[in-house]
Parts: structure tokens; sequence; C-alpha cells
């Protein structure tokens, strides 16, 4: 080797420079804010149990797709536009039924004893309904769940005026109070109309009956913690506390989601309809009601951004897990074919042995936890899927290259099956609550505008301070609320549409319509509980 003369300077060629290593280099605000972000995004979505984690049966989806192609548009819109109509009918008659003043004793208050029967014939239902759909073989009929309405409606109102003659009116805390003796009237009403037999058939089905008890426990719970909410809200206005109980709200909706989807997670099918229109119907009645007792503009622009940013982050993740399923699925299906909907591909897959064979089958459940009216052609198609399932969990590749790429491709297309029916699930989730946070702050703003002009509106708490002068001003935030629902609403079927070829009007209108009586039970007793704790003669002190 030639030494390098002295004079000679070595500069090193611009692929050493880059060779070397750099010394790293400081990330910049940006760049630190989004991963805080991502980070925040990825911690709140692992605690979004009921929208996350959970997967429609091949049973629902295969009901959900029949129902889709069988249902006019016509019929879908009045689906969704006449399902709150008996919750706003029952609440506008009750509204009608004039009060009289607590201080002329229980005697003379037949409005509130008629009130008070109402609430109690419309839980009595709720349970009802839920008994049967919940606990398999209990069969009540229309006209025992009608006699069981009434005999605890008049037994309710019957029990409650002998504790106001002996104790005091109004009963303090009326409704909680009287939980127990509810309860009691309930089952002494049950065993008496219903009979023994059925008594029997419950107890025979523990598990179901654990699970439902802790259902009910958990509405019980929320009956409570809501009003407390209320409360605490109402005392932190215009202090320095009320931006804490604003961001309470959302912590209080998440906690009572994940503990009510447990309660019920053996029935997965239930659990979005369950979940949404029990806590974030209380949610979004609670977020316009503190719109509308919001003193500051302020006030109201966190609310809003609170509540906006949880569908911002919702809507993200949705379209960074649904932009490339539906080609991946139409991939395992056919590769020739492009477009469609990510349903009717599925269905496809389901529909063809050879296809479906290939699929890992372990976490996928084929059978509903709620009964479904399928067609014939979808009916032998849930008879059959078990049975294929276990001729593919049996077969055995003829040599080790063959048991390999059955492995990898059952891994592929097991993870695409699941996802699909994860996505369905969420989206389930997704556009149900959209919906409720939609309507309801519109249909409570027009009760607010109604209930101005009626004479029980001085025994309603949430009316002080409220009169037709300025009734206007008060509820306009509150439509202004409805009205971006509504508009993420918009986006959110638009997301669906464009990566999934889903029509979200279709899926509301399918659970609506399926789990009818369950939607409306919840609706028309939830409204009135929740009334009801703002009335004085309900025993707010």
């Amino acid at each position: 080797m030639i030494p390098l003369s002295p004079a000679v300077q070595w500069v090193p060629s611009g692929a050493e420079l880059l060779a070397r290593p750099q010394p790293p280099t400081k990330p910049g605000p940006l760049r630190c804010l989004r991963a805080y972000f991502e980070k925040l995004s990825r911690f709140w979505f692992a605690l979004q149990l009921s929208h996350h984690g959970g997967e429609y049966s091949i049973e629902r989806l295969l009901a959900l797709d029949e129902y889709t192609q069988s249902t006019s548009l016509s019929r879908v819109l009045l689906v969704c536009l006449d399902t709150p109509l008996p919750m706003m009918v029952i609440t506008i008659s009750q509204e009608i039924v004039p009060l009289q003043d607590v201080r002329g004793g229980w005697r003379v208050n037949y409005g509130f004893w008629i009130r008070f029967g109402l609430l109690g014939g419309v839980l009595a239902y709720a349970i009802g309904v839920h008994l049967r759909c919940m606990i398999e073989g209990v069969f009540i009929s229309s006209r025992q769940l009608a006699l069981l309405i009434g005999f605890v409606a008049v037994g309710l109102s019957t029990v409650a005026m002998g504790i106001a003659e002996c104790w005091v009116f109004p009963i303090p805390f009326a409704q909680i109070s009287l939980n127990m003796i509810y309860v009691t009237l309930f089952i002494g009403s049950f065993r008496v109309i219903v009979g023994k037999n059925a008594i029997h058939q419950l107890l025979t089905h523990r598990k179901q009956l654990l699970q439902y008890v802790s259902f009910i426990g958990v509405q019980l719970l929320m009956s409570i913690i809501y009003p407390a909410y209320q409360a605490l809200f109402d005392a932190a206005a215009d202090t320095p506390y009320e931006l804490a109980m604003i961001l309470l709200l959302p912590v209080v909706k998440l906690i009572m989601k994940n503990i009510l989807s447990r309660a019920i997670s053996d029935m997965e099918d239930l659990i979005p309809e369950t979940v949404i229109f029990t806590v974030d119907f209380f949610n979004a009645l609670y977020v316009a009601t503190c719109m509308q007792r919001a003193t500051s503009t302020l006030t109201v622009a966190l609310i809003m951004a609170v509540d906006f940013s949880q569908t911002a982050l919702a809507l993200r993740r949705l379209h960074q897990r649904t932009r490339s399923i539906l080609a991946r699925l139409h991939q395992t299906v056919d590769p020739t074919k492009e477009g469609g909907s990510l349903v009717t591909a599925i269905r496809v897959l389901c529909r063809n042995p050879h296809k479906i064979e290939r699929q890992a089958r372990p976490g996928i459940r084929v059978h509903s936890s709620i009964p479904h009216r399928l067609t014939a052609t979808g009916s032998l198609l849930i008879a059959r899927l078990p049975f294929i399932a276990a001729n593919a969990m049996t077969e055995k590749p003829a040599s080790l290259a063959e048991d390999v790429a059955a492995v990898e491709d059952a891994r592929c297309h097991s993870n695409v099956v699941h996802e699909t029916l994860e996505m369905l699930f969420t989206s389930e989730c997704l556009v149900l609550t959209e919906y409720l946070e939609a309507t309801i702050p519109l249909l409570y703003g027009n009760f607010i505008l109604m209930m101005v002009r009626l004479p029980n509106a001085k025994y309603h708490s949430e009316l002080k301070g409220i009169t037709r002068e300025n009734v206007d001003a008060t509820v306009h935030t509150v439509f202004i609320y409805a009205a971006l629902e509504f508009l993420s609403f918009a986006v959110l079927a638009t997301v669906l549409q464009r990566n999934c070829g889903m029509q979200v009007l279709y899926q509301l209108a399918f659970v609506l319509e399926t789990h009818m009586p369950l939607v409306q039970s919840k609706l028309m007793s939830w409204m009135l509980i929740t009334l009801s704790y703002r009335v004085l003669h309900f025993g707010r002190y």
C-alpha cells in the first residue's frame, strides 16, 4: 500500500457521508403532538368494550342482508321516524294530566297518582319484554303482559298512597325509596298472573336468570347515577368546578357502558342495542339538558367540543379499519369482482362450501343470541354451517407443504372474516349512537317548547326561569347541537357507503325493527324516569 502524502487531504465521498451514523434529531412539536394523539386514541378505544371486541354472528349477518334486499326505502324511513313516536305520545299524555299543588296533600293530587301508576305500568312492560327475550323458554302472552301492567300500575299507586298517608307527602325520592316495594309487587303479580310453572322455568335457566338480574341491577344503578350527576352539574354552574363536571360526563358514560356490556356479555348480538339505548340515551338527554342549563357560551362550546371530539375519534378509527376491508374480502370471495356491499360479499362467502371450509372457525359464532326470521335458504345455510366447520377441522392435508399453505391461507381469510364481523358490530354501535344523539336533543328541545305552555311547567325543575318569552333563546343551542349531530350522522353514512358499500339507514332500520319492543320499552321507561326526577311531586327536595 502506498501511503498518502501529507499534502494530500482525504475527502469522504457522499455515500460515505450518508453511511455515517447521524446524530438523533429532536422531533418537532407537530410530530410529538401527533404521537401523543395516537397514544390517547389507542388508549381511549381500548376502553370501548361496547364498540370493539364484539362481532356479529353469521345468523345476524344473513338477517341483515335479507332485510336489506327485501325492504323498501319508504319502509326504512318510516321505521326510523316512527320509533320514538310511542315515547313522545306517552310523555305528552302524562303532561296533559294536570298536577295539583303538593301542599294540598296526597288526597287531592289525583294527577300525580295517575302519573305514578303510568310509570309503574311502563316499567312493568319493559321488564316483561326483556324477560321474554333474555331467558329461554319463558312465555308471556300479550294478555298476561297487559294484566301484569295493570296489576303493577294500580298496585304501586295504592301502596304509595298508603305510605303517604302514614308517613309524608311527597314521599322523599319516591323512585329510589320504593324500589324494593316495586320489585316485590312485580314478582307477586308475575306469580299470580303467569303462574308458578313460569317461575320454575326461570329457575331452570340459572345462568340466564343471573345475567338478567345483573342487567336489571345496572338499570337501577343508572337511574341513580345520572340524576345525581344532574344535581352536581346544577350545583357547579357558574363556579370553577363547572369544567370538571363537563369532563366528568363522558367518563360516566364510558364506565356505565363497560359495566352494562359485561353484564350481558353472553348475548353479544344484544349488546349494541342494549348499551346504546340505555347509556347513550341517558347521555344524549343529559348533554341536551346541560346545554339548556348552561349560562355561558364557553360552557356550551366546551360541551360540544368534548362530545364531537369523541365522535371525530370514532369516525377516524372507523375509516382506518374499513378503507381496505371490502377489497380484501372480495379477494377472498372472488378476485374478479369489485364494488358491491360488504354484507353481500360475506354472504356469498358463507354460501360457498369450498371457501367457507377454509375459514378458521374458532371465535366465529354461527347462531345469534336472539331469534331472527330468515328465509328457507338462510335457515338451511345456518343449519349447514356447523357441519361444514366440523369437516374443515377434521380434514387432513396430503403433504406438509399443503399443510403450511392451508394454515397461511386460513389465517389470512380468517382475519378478514373476523374483521368484517367485528366491523359490522362496531358500525351498528356507531349508527345507533349517532341516531340517538341527533334525535333526542331535537325531541327534547321541542318538549321544552311545549312544556312552557302547559300548567305543569311550574312543577318541573328544569323549566325554572324559562318563560314563553325567553324559551326560544334557551333551546337555540340545543337545536344547533342536534343539527351538528345530524351532520356527523351524514359523515358516518358517507364513510360506510364509500368504504364498505353499506347503507346506514338500512342497518339502523334493521336494528330498530328487529328489536322494536326492546327499543321502545327502553325509550318510554327511561324518558318517564328521567322526567320524574325533575318533578316536585316525586320528592325532589
